[in-house]
């Protein structure tokens, strides 16, 4: 005879007669707790007193039941053991601290995520069919659906070790809105790929399919997705053909495995100079081999990446890093937010460089065909990808902008080379980011069109030198550190 139900939102708060049937299938309190709709997380750390209060234990009843000695040898149902304290919940618990402190990120908030078994899925879904089938008032009941009633092993599973964590890292716990540290935690069970295979008969649509597209689903047979959308459309009868309901008792628990801990990206923004007309932008490796030693991004990344995981102070960072070489120096480094990101977006597009190029012709070159150079404005180039950035840059072709250009005869040429019948001149270029300088000079065999030698008459120009002078963006604003 069912004992009156106490109803709370659809939810059985004191029903005995279904916590008995729980626990007698091997359902460990807490998961009994989860299944009667318990809300509260302080009833999670505190167990025996929320089954005391609420009349569905005697306080003498947990030491000395004629079935205690069961529940205690074998892992939950459906938890697999990962809510009980028997089956070294402590343990994970240490694991887990540890790895936080091996990976040493400075912050103060952080955000735990479970990753478990898809097992789990299939033994919740078993037990809420045999609750069904017994107790059909309440939850036969269409208004009552698992996965808004009953709270997720996961949600429990944080409610009462989470904390624990918190305490042991010294760190805030954080449900993901304010954290930009994240610690995933990953389980496994050893029965669970024996457990699984039975999707492969009930819903042989789906995961044979699967299975022979390794290559689609990326080698994932059984994802938490593909399995809840099966189970979503599995009649009660048929998911019985292929896996038990109640689910059985497990003979090993769900274990540890391993952790990551990650950070959410850290936007710094700044200026820099570069000294060296032989270093590259960005490692110059071809065919596995390294052409150039360094370059820009890793000698400025390397200070960034060893002071990421901290909150450093940036300028003491700028400091760090313009201290490392003499071909690279920072300026106006500042942490800044993601949408600001726009505004080197933006840039992208809209920020104009101007440059200062030391150039060379076979050719004579008189004084005013250098001159005419300045009437021309907004020069509409068409470029393909250069030949020397083939290998990592796909074959395209832009129309990029020349604003203005101003081209002089060195003095004393002789000095400068000993070549005769050679023009050199020096010309400062003002253009849309991303415009091919050198190759606007000497042409690329054709491939930009037209060519500062073609402006000049046809005749063939190539470059000696270049350097940027300027970047037309306003962004980062200046940092005045002497203003505090």
């Amino acid at each position: 005879m069912l004992r009156s139900v106490k109803m709370e939102c659809g939810l059985m708060l004191d029903n005995v007669e279904v916590y008995e049937d729980l626990r007698n299938l091997g359902c460990c309190q807490r998961c009994c707790l989860r299944y009667l709709g318990e809300r509260n997380p302080q009833s999670y750390n505190c167990v025996k007193e929320t089954l005391v209060k609420t009349g569905l234990q005697n306080d003498n009843d947990f030491d000395n039941g004629p079935d205690r000695k069961f529940f205690k040898c074998n892992p939950c149902i459906v938890c697999l053991g990962l809510m009980q304290d028997e089956f070294s919940a402590d343990d994970t618990v240490q694991k887990i601290v540890a790895g936080v402190e091996k990976a040493s990120y400075d912050c103060d908030i952080f955000t735990c995520a479970l990753s478990l078994p898809i097992t789990f899925q299939l033994r919740a879904h078993s037990l809420w069919l045999h609750l069904a089938d017994k107790f059909p008032v309440p939850f036969a009941l269409r208004e009552l659906h698992q996965e808004k009633h009953v709270i997720s092993v996961k949600e429990a599973w944080k409610w009462t070790f989470a904390p624990l964590i918190a305490k042991s890292i010294n760190k805030e716990l954080d449900s993901g809105v304010k954290s930009n540290f994240f610690v995933g935690v990953n389980m496994v069970y050893s029965g669970d790929e024996d457990e699984c295979s039975c999707l492969l008969e009930m819903h042989a649509d789906v995961f044979k399919i699967r299975r022979a597209q390794k290559r689609k689903y990326h080698g994932n047979l059984y994802t938490r997705k593909a399995v809840e959308l099966a189970l979503q459309t599995t009649e009660a009868a048929h998911f019985k053909q292929f896996f038990p309901s109640p689910p059985p008792v497990p003979t090993a628990p769900v274990t540890f495995d391993s952790i990551t801990c990650t950070h959410n990206s850290l936007f710094i923004a700044g200026r820099y100079n570069k000294f060296s007309r032989t270093l590259s932008q960005t490692p110059w490796v071809i065919d596995g081999e390294r052409r150039i030693k360094s370059s820009v991004q890793e000698i400025i990344s390397e200070n960034l990446q060893a002071a990421s995981k901290a909150e450093e102070q940036v300028h003491s960072l700028e400091c760090d890093i313009n201290k490392s070489s003499k071909e690279v120096a920072v300026r106006d480094l500042q942490i800044v937010q993601r949408d600001e990101l726009v505004n080197l977006k933006a840039g992208e597009e809209k920020k104009t460089k101007r440059y200062m190029a030391l150039c060379i012709c076979s050719d004579p070159i008189e004084s005013r065909s250098l001159a005419e150079l300045s009437n021309i404005k907004d020069l509409t180039l068409s470029q393909k990808t250069p030949i020397r950035v083939l290998h990592r840059r796909p074959l395209a072709t832009r129309s990029r902008i020349v604003h203005s250009m101003k081209a002089w005869l060195l003095e004393n040429q002789t000095k400068l080379c000993k070549k005769e019948n050679v023009t050199l001149f020096k010309l400062d270029i003002k253009a849309q980011a991303g415009t091919y300088i050198k190759e606007f000079v000497h042409g690329d065999f054709g491939r930009t069109q037209p060519s500062l030698g073609q402006l000049l008459g046809g005749v063939y120009v190539d470059i000696l030198a270049l350097d940027v002078q300027d970047i037309e963006l306003d962004w980062p604003p200046a940092i005045d550190y002497a203003q505090g």
